[in-house]
């Protein structure tokens, strides 16, 4: 297993699962350049990319959105030719497809059953590398708020916690 890099910020956590989802910043700072910010902005989305670390799942790399993906201001579907190829072309660079992220309109997002739905059906069918996949769904505000991370648990949505890595790191090492 590989260490987190160092450029990790943000780790999201659950309290039934001993791994973590850590998230560099340069997967974040995609997802945020596609908040929705104005009233007729469409929604976006994609995939993360990553790989196993010690620590559980490292997020390294967020794609999308794609020319031929369905958008409007409440929904999105990924054009699933495009979002093949680039699991083709991440798997060259040694990432594995970790899941999915859209944005939301609102200030906190929540995932709605049509992303529930979605989700499960993605999960039942995707051959992946992963052992759960990831939904990340990008409010309108910054992270933490405005960033919700869930897996798949018997069927329903688990949402975690997103946390400041770096912030905790300071306070361990505070006397």
């Amino acid at each position: 297993m590989r260490a987190i890099t160092k450029s990790v910020a943000w780790r999201a956590v659950h309290p039934d699962y001993a791994d973590e989802i850590v998230f560099t910043q340069a997967a974040l700072d995609h997802l945020r350049r596609h908040r929705q910010l104005g009233f007729f902005a469409k929604e976006a989305g994609g995939q993360l990319f990553g790989r196993r670390i010690a620590e559980g799942l490292e997020v390294v790399a967020a794609t999308g959105p794609y020319k031929g993906d369905a958008r409007t201001r409440t929904s999105y579907r990924s054009d699933p030719v495009a979002a093949n190829r680039m699991i083709g072309t991440m798997r060259k660079k040694d990432l594995i497809y970790l899941g999915e992220w859209h944005t939301h309109p609102e200030r906190h997002p929540q995932p709605s059953q049509s992303d529930h739905d979605a989700f499960v059906r993605l999960c039942a069918h995707s051959e992946h590398a992963s052992a759960t996949l990831i939904l990340a769904i990008q409010g309108q505000t910054a992270v933490p708020m405005g960033l919700a991370v869930l897996t798949l648990d018997e069927g329903d949505l688990a949402p975690w916690a997103v946390r400041d890595r770096n912030l905790e790191l300071q306070h361990e090492q505070s006397p």
